[in-house]
Formats: C-alpha cells, structure tokens, sequence
C-alpha cells in the first residue's frame, strides 16, 4: 500500500540542535524589527469630524428661523397653528368635535441596538402632540436602514419596527404605514396624527408672576456625546436610557384637568431655546435658577472634561438673550441648559394657585417635577428676556 502523503526523499531532521538552529532562525528575523522607522504622528483631533446624533443633529435654531422666514405658505382658514405659528405641531380643524394635531421628527440612530432606538424615536415623535394636550391617534414612520445584506437589513429593520411599535400601541397610536430608504446610517421618524377634543396647550399662554416647572433631568446631549467619545459610565447611561424611555404621556394625562396657561416640550434646542420661545410667544421674561436644575448625573463632570453636543454652538446663541452674572459664566449647569434633549421632559407655565396641586397631579402620575423659576413682566426696553441666577 502506498503512503500517502509519501515520505520525503531526505532524511528527517531532529534533536536538540534543529531547534536552537530554528531559535536563531527566529530571533534573526524578529531583529529586523527594532529599528523601524517612527511612527507617522496622529492626525489633531478634529470636533467637525463627529457630529452628535439624537436631537444633537438638528439643523440650528437660528439657521432654521431664517429658512422659515422667507416661506410664503398659503394661508387656510381651517389651519389655527403651522408655520407661522412656531408651536409644537399643528393644528388643522377637522370634522365634528375634534381638531387633527399633526407632528414630525426625523433623527439618526445613537446607539447600534434598533428596539431601543426604534422605542426612543416614537417616543419623541409622540412628545409634541402630548405637550398640545392632544390624544395620540396614529403615526406614519419614515425609517433609513444602512446598506448591507438583505438579511441583516430584514432583521434591523424588524427589531426598529417593534421598539417603536411597543410605544406607539401604549400611547394607543396606531402605525398606519412609512417609508423606508438605505442609507449610510440608520435613522428613524414618525409623523404623528393627534387628536384634540379640548382647549390646546401652547407657547403663548404665560402670564407675568406664573411658575415655571420641568418634568425631567437635563444632559441627554452630553451623555451621548460621552457615549460616542466610549468615556460614558454604565450607571449614567442606563439613567439617560431610563429618561428618554419615560413618556411624557403620564405628565401629559395628569395635567389634562388641570388649567394650564403654557407648555412646550424640550428637545433640540434645550431648555433655554425653548424657554426663549415660550417667552417670546407669550411677550414676557423668566428668571431661573441654575442651582435648581436637575441633571442627569456624570453630567456636569463630562462638562468638565470639555464634553457637550455638536450642536452646543448653535444652542448657545439663545446666551445672547439672557442675563448672566459673570459668575455663573463658567458654571456648568449653564452647559446644561443649552444641551439638546431627545425625549425630552414638557417645559410648564402654571399660576402660582396651581402650583402644589400641579406637582402633586405629576408626581402622583411618577413623573419628577421641579419648579425652577418664574415668569416676570416683559421688559420691552431690555435687550435681556431671562435671567439666570
């Protein structure tokens, strides 16, 4: 029978010295190895290379302001609120009783986990018909998928869709249909169909002399700009995925009985654009207290360390209409109080008569208020409309 594989001609080779022979063999070519050249040095750290996702990449407030105001929209007498009127969504009187409240948000993915993000994209999308004071009725997704093998693609997909759907059918919003696209990285939205039967909250009912109160922490921006750096901690984190997960449906149905002069919710341009905003639509000024701001922890240290989100630039124009101590300038909460949120808390506006059954209402509802400041008389003449203290 023949070998196979079949001996080689020459005879075998063994014994001590084959392997000092083959160690010198080695030890010759590794040597080669010492005297590489210098390592070419590392590219500067570039801040425009990165940009934050989340709320982080919305278009600035100040760039979207100018792109709106050279729109010439037709006018209808059945739209009470859309463009011209900057709210949290639309309003369009439909037939019968009931006024069709209308919302869209659109962001890409901050985390590569399609349920979780799928169930924090509806959830955002859903927080500006609940800061109308409208019920939820149905939703349209507008999805982006990155490129990559059908399979995979069937499978993110699925699992964005079922994160968002968990949420939609809680709020009792019925996913009616979408539009899906590939693209470079995954991304999601929904347009929200709302129902309003009742009075619909807005930015323009603030009154001198009312509370200002906020139902959850601030520094989601800043948590995921850690979070993409890989500097964040894995308590922080679950604490900023615990908030973004939290509705503000429960803040929204404790308050429907209750009178409420002003809301608006906090997203994009953090709680002070959207303070300003509120302000402005409601022509008067606002005092707040950064010592009363909650924040979600790490927060503050990640400022510290020079963390904040891509759109921190942009938010931080809305400084130009406070009033700022030269000692507070360098605090960190005030970082905090330009970061975006996504799935942000409801910003509110109550008289001060209502105020402890308001927290009470929330609170019940386990939803955290904190009042952190007030609302004062416009002054017309003052280039200022909130002060920080």
């Amino acid at each position: 029978m023949t070998r196979w594989p079949p001996r080689p001609p020459w005879p075998a080779l063994a014994g001590p010295w084959v392997w000092r022979w083959k160690d010198r063999i080695d030890r010759a070519f590794m040597k080669r190895f010492d005297n590489l050249p210098a390592p070419m040095p590392a590219a500067p750290a570039n801040d425009d290379a990165m940009h934050c996702a989340g709320c982080g990449a919305k278009v600035g407030a100040t760039t979207l302001s100018h792109a709106l105001d050279a729109l010439r929209t037709e006018v209808r007498e059945d739209i009470e609120a859309g463009v011209a009127q900057g709210d949290d969504a639309a309003i369009i009187r439909w037939s019968g009783q009931y006024r069709l409240v209308q919302s869209v948000d659109y962001f890409p993915a901050f985390m590569d986990e399609p349920y979780l993000f799928g169930r924090v994209a509806a959830l955002h999308s859903l927080s500006d018909i609940y800061a109308m004071n409208a019920d939820p009725h149905s939703a349209l997704a507008t999805l982006c998928i990155p490129r990559h093998h059908p399979r995979l693609q069937g499978r993110d997909l699925r699992r964005l869709l079922a994160g968002a759907v968990d949420e939609l059918n809680r709020a009792h919003c019925t996913l009616v249909g979408g539009h899906t696209i590939e693209g470079p990285e995954m991304a999601a939205g929904f347009t929200i169909n709302g129902a309003l039967s009742g009075a619909a909250w807005s930015k323009n009912g603030a009154r001198p002399g009312q509370v200002l109160i906020i139902t959850k922490p601030l520094g989601v921006g800043i948590q995921l700009a850690a979070w993409m750096r890989n500097v964040h901690r894995g308590p922080d984190l679950d604490a900023t995925l615990a908030t973004m997960l939290q509705s503000n449906g429960p803040a929204r149905a404790a308050l429907s009985s209750l009178p409420l002069p002003a809301c608006t919710d906090i997203t994009g341009f953090g709680l002070l654009g959207h303070l300003l905003e509120l302000c402005q639509d409601s022509q008067v000024s606002a005092r707040i207290s950064l010592d009363t701001l909650p924040i979600l922890p790490g927060t503050l240290e990640h400022i510290r360390q020079g963390i904040h989100s891509t759109l921190r630039d942009s938010n931080d124009q809305v400084l130009g209409y406070c009033n700022i101590a030269p000692a507070l300038r360098e605090r960190p909460e005030l970082v905090a109080a330009t970061d975006p949120q996504t799935s942000g808390g409801l910003l509110l506006a109550v008289t001060r008569e209502c105020l402890d059954t308001t927290l009470e209402a929330l609170r019940g509802a386990g939803v955290d208020a904190i009042a952190i400041g007030e609302t004062l008389v416009k002054n017309h003449k003052a280039s200022s409309t909130i002060t920080l203290r």
